[in-house]
């Protein structure tokens, strides 16, 4: 039996934009070299090989700065591909920003928002998703959430992160999707004890342990080194009014907001595991918690909060979360002495 195809809003559409890109993905990060395409080198280009390095056991560009590949010219462009063709380069770069998820009997295409013509598509059209896509019970359930009203997405996100971690330990079929259970967890949620200057300082440290490492490198530098600078050097407290002012203009964003959740739900919410799925679920909502930090410093520095810098933020925080899960995780264990966060820090972070 042939299986069935999802194909998620915009995938057909997307084109990449090479040299006009403003945040190209030959930069910024490691770029991976799978085995297949590292054996064609062997066998065709041994020139490429002085460009790789081993590490652990996967092979990467052996970068000559911190910032771009080693095959990128000052034009912005693949030499691999403009002299060779396609056929050289590794499966990471035919492939982005596209994510393909194989299941049982259905393939799900999506895409990225580490690249920023995949948030363009969402910016300038309504995010659409197959009624017909169900496959991971945990994200249906996440999704069914993000769609009620007169809650803010924070609230939303924490709500379903609650769930999520429920339905871990007890059967709660049906339960989830009845209101008023959802509500109660709400109220729940919205006791947590929070002082919002602590919480400020709190989030502020997250950010800043975060973006530590990337705030002078390539494409980040341009996003984060004036608000790095600032949240290091600034009395924060004397910006509880402009945290409010901010708060008000992104919540005129929410719903170009809502779509990029509902966008990083859909390619990253996949596995039939359910804690892979909490911890999935877990870096959303660490990257909307830090896109709204970063746009609340931004608009500290008297600049707009406006679509641009929504996807600028989205971009930047899917580059160094999504697309380092591992790396993050790490981070997260090292941090917090544990892999899924408690839900009151999240909480106490996430409802100021």
């Amino acid at each position: 039996m042939d299986k069935r195809k999802i194909v998620f809003s915009n995938y057909n559409k997307f084109n990449c934009i090479g040299d006009k890109c403003k945040y190209t993905c030959c930069s910024g990060w490691d770029i991976n070299i799978d085995k297949v395409t590292f054996e064609k080198w062997k066998k065709e280009k041994q020139e490429f090989l002085k460009y790789t390095k081993k590490k652990e056991k996967e092979i990467f560009i052996d970068k000559e700065t911190k910032d771009d590949c080693s095959f990128l010219d000052c034009k912005g462009l693949c030499k691999i591909i403009k002299e060779d063709g396609y056929d050289y380069i590794s499966e990471t770069c035919r492939c982005f920003p596209r994510i393909i998820n194989d299941y049982e009997d259905i393939t799900e295409y999506s895409l990225s928002l580490a690249c920023p013509e995949a948030i363009n598509f969402i910016r300038k059209n309504t995010f659409l998703i197959d009624n017909n896509r169900k496959v991971i019970e945990s994200r249906e359930v996440i999704l069914n959430i993000l769609n009620l009203e007169d809650i803010s997405l924070n609230e939303k996100l924490l709500i379903a992160f609650q769930v999520l971690n429920i339905m871990r330990e007890e059967d709660i079929k049906g339960i989830y999707n009845d209101k008023e259970f959802l509500y109660e967890i709400l109220d729940n949620l919205r006791r947590v004890e929070t002082d919002r200057e602590e919480a400020i300082y709190e989030l502020n440290n997250l950010f800043l342990d975060i973006i530590t490492n990337y705030k002078d490198i390539g494409i980040f530098k341009e996003l984060f080194k004036d608000i790095g600078d600032f949240s290091e050097n600034e009395y924060l407290v004397d910006y509880l009014g402009v945290f409010d002012k901010s708060k008000k203009e992104i919540k005129g964003n929410e719903g170009f907001l809502l779509d990029i959740i509902k966008s990083k739900v859909i390619s990253n919410v996949i596995s039939e595991n359910i804690t892979e799925n909490i911890i999935s679920l877990q870096n959303i909502i660490l990257e909307s918690f830090l896109i709204d930090y970063s746009l609340f410093l931004k608009f500290s520095l008297k600049e707009k909060i406006n679509k641009e810098s929504i996807s600028d933020y989205t971009l930047a925080f899917s580059r160094i979360i999504t697309s380092n899960k591992e790396a993050f995780l790490e981070f997260i264990i090292e941090s917090f002495e544990r892999e899924i966060i408690d839900i009151s820090y999240l909480a106490f972070i996430g409802l100021i």
